[in-house]
């Protein structure tokens, strides 16, 4: 559903009326026949090539003004029919935005639309479409409520498909999609994109716009998926902002991890494979491993063994590491410790007790807790 058809629904030509004024200042004029033909090339009883002479020494025909009625359309007809996407993107929560409008009065609005029903709505108005292409509002009207008239089935909301509807989590699901600009086909496609990674089950509204409006990878969303093939997990990873590479975020959801904890895990280069080592060496459970594992990434740091150790030697809890500000704070008093790791600073913040203790720790120069262990400290 990428290319816009004939303005035809059977892909011939299309044999309709227009208006002819021969004055800008004219409110009505003449019917005369109009052809488009499949390509949008079209024909009228002028000869337009003179009518073009005669508009250079001042004439005036409305019908030279179709030609650039054509293309705005074109986009109509696609976009009223769900065969092309409108160009809606998330630019941030409750804010959807209209792409690559520069001359509709939209791009000045200083927010966008709370939804994309809403963005995409405007994006298929008459108006709009006119201002961006730069044509005659009036001409691209009349050649539209032809080719409209023509297309009158496929452009209705449809009201009734049971196989598409029967994907979609919420009840009216599949109208608020349509609304969004998304044809049943696609709803279609994307569900059986999920399936053949396993999940079956009534996908919500969020996650097929995620896939019409968002930059999904399909081969990363396809091999993450297959790790843990359930509706949230599929919903999660479709609204992930790429590039991605890798399987790190189906093998964390697989561990049990909460898919708001994953991307802080592979931001700090958190490996799932540590979580086995982790628990053996400490004799505590997977899930132990996991939790404390997944509170450090959200603070920033990946911890590693030495980091457990030594936490473990002091009975400190591993699992209540310091904040992300008390860590950054510490950071930003820098005097000449070095390059410093933030976990290493995070651990050595807890070891010490306060950021006073563990400024001094860095002034002796314990800038690592491996330092920290080999010294002796604490003990």
């Amino acid at each position: 559903m990428t290319s816009i058809p004939a303005p035809t629904p059977d892909g011939g030509m299309l044999v309709m009326e227009v208006e002819c004024r021969t004055s800008r200042a004219a409110t009505r004029g003449k019917r005369h026949g109009l052809t488009i033909y499949p390509d949008w090339s079209f024909e009228t009883p002028h000869d337009l090539a003179a009518e073009r002479v005669a508009a250079a020494f001042g004439g005036y025909t409305s019908c030279l003004e179709l030609e650039g009625a054509m293309a705005p359309v074109r986009e109509l007809l696609g976009l009223r029919a769900r065969l092309v996407p409108p160009g809606v993107v998330r630019h941030a929560r409750d804010d959807w935005r209209i792409k690559g409008v520069e001359r509709c009065r939209c791009s000045q609005r200083k927010t966008g639309w709370q939804t994309a029903a809403a963005a995409a709505t405007h994006a298929r108005e008459i108006e709009h479409i006119a201002h961006k292409h730069q044509a005659n509002l009036r001409q691209t009207k009349l050649v539209a409520e032809g080719v409209l008239q023509a297309w009158a089935a496929q452009v209705q909301r449809p009201s009734r498909n049971a196989e598409a509807r029967q994907h979609v989590l919420e009840y009216g699901g599949l109208d608020q999609m349509w609304d969004a600009g998304v044809h049943p086909d696609r709803v279609l496609e994307i569900a059986a994109l999920a399936a053949s990674a396993g999940v079956w089950g009534a996908l919500p509204v969020r996650f097929f716009l995620s896939f019409v409006y968002g930059d999904v990878d399909e081969e990363w969303f396809s091999q993450n998926l297959a790790y843990v093939p359930t509706v949230e997990a599929a919903t999660w990873l479709a609204a992930q902002v790429g590039p991605h590479t890798g399987t790190l975020s189906g093998q964390w959801l697989r561990l049990g991890v909460s898919p708001s904890v994953v991307s802080s895990l592979i931001a700090v280069g958190a490996a799932p494979n540590d979580i086995d080592t982790f628990a053996r060496a400490m004799g505590r459970s997977p899930r132990w491993a996991i939790g404390v594992v997944s509170r450090w990434a959200q603070v920033g740091c990946r911890v590693n063994l030495t980091h457990l150790q030594a936490l473990a030697a002091q009975g400190l809890d591993a699992s209540r590491p310091p904040s992300a500000t008390a860590i950054e704070d510490l950071i930003a008093r820098r005097r000449t410790w070095g390059t410093l790791a933030r976990a290493d600073v995070g651990v050595l913040l807890a070891l010490a007790g306060g950021t006073s203790p563990a400024m001094r720790l860095l002034d002796k120069g314990v800038t690592t807790v491996e330092k920290y262990v080999e010294l002796g400290l604490g003990g």
